[in-house]
């Protein structure tokens, strides 16, 4: 039974029913089926109104299940070149949804740093209206916009506010890398070396959480980008290893790493850079 926000499961008995949380979708779903389903929510539905946050939410909660490139470029091209750019138009479904963003639309589209910067620049805005933005919070939501100079810098003196706190900083460092992953390779290589220099200094458990959030980047950064920043992971690794708290716990992460490499490698269409990262892969768990 499909309302307006909302679908729920209608019981053999009847009554109101539960509600269904979201999709859950086979690998066999076609581009054409995405773009029917989507559409028929949105249009005929008439979530476009008031509910395109729900939406977003039904098709894409579940996302992370299938990790993979093909996957993620898949969604890519009904969602965003086929649906957003060309069924509804990009200024469009951006003023519907700008109405009704919440920070969870942010991680919903986290693959899409053309609709995140403009949802992340109208929630600060927002949020500075009502109150004061602390730099935690700051640091939260720009890290969904796409990085240019002012964004690096920003984070930048973010990091000095936050510092102090050695909780804050484990979630810093991510938060910095990530901004750079999705805008370009070249800003990824710049905050990677920026993080290399700062870890000769920092203590072992924001390294090790750096370590382990490395694993939950999207395949994209795996196959694609790794290959080409491999010293600079490299030399994270070392400063983990040769650091005065190093354990037994700081190898098995690095282990943890290396594995979790070697299954994604198993997918790579391109050979070189498959051995590029088995190589690698193999070499930090033999460390």
């Amino acid at each position: 039974m499909i309302c307006l926000g909302s679908i729920k499961c209608q019981s053999y008995w009847g009554g109101e029913g539960s509600d269904f949380g979201s999709f859950s979708f086979p690998r066999s779903f076609s581009i054409d089926n995405y773009i029917k389903l989507f559409l028929s929510l949105y249009e005929q539905c008439n979530w476009s109104s008031n509910n395109t946050n729900d939406l977003l939410q039904y098709m894409f909660q579940n996302k992370n299940e299938n990790p993979s490139l093909s996957s993620i470029k898949k969604r890519r091209k009904w969602f965003y070149d086929i649906i957003v750019q060309q069924k509804i138009g990009k200024d469009l479904f951006l003023k519907k949804l700008l109405r009704e963003a919440k920070d969870n639309t942010l991680d919903l589209l986290d693959e899409y740093p053309d609709l995140t910067t403009p949802i992340s620049i109208h929630l600060l805005t927002k949020y500075e209206c009502e109150g004061i933005v602390k730099a935690p919070q700051r640091l939260s939501l720009i890290r969904y916009q796409l990085m240019t100079q002012e964004i690096f810098d920003e984070f930048l003196s973010l990091f000095k506010q936050t510092g102090s706190d050695v909780n804050q900083r484990q979630l810093n460092y991510p938060l910095f890398f990530q901004c750079a992953l999705s805008t370009n390779e070249e800003y990824v290589k710049n905050v990677l070396q920026w993080i290399e220099k700062r870890f000769l200094n920092e203590q072992l458990i924001v390294i090790e959480h750096f370590l382990r959030i490395l694993s939950s980047s999207n395949n994209q950064f795996h196959l694609e980008i790794l290959p080409k920043n491999i010293e600079s992971i490299q030399v994270i690794i070392d400063i983990a290893v040769n650091h005065l708290q190093q354990s037994t716990n700081t190898l098995q992460i690095i282990i943890n790493y290396g594995i979790f490499l070697l299954k994604q490698a198993e997918q790579h269409r391109n050979k070189e850079q498959k051995q590029i990262i088995q190589t690698f892969a193999t070499k930090i768990i033999k460390q």
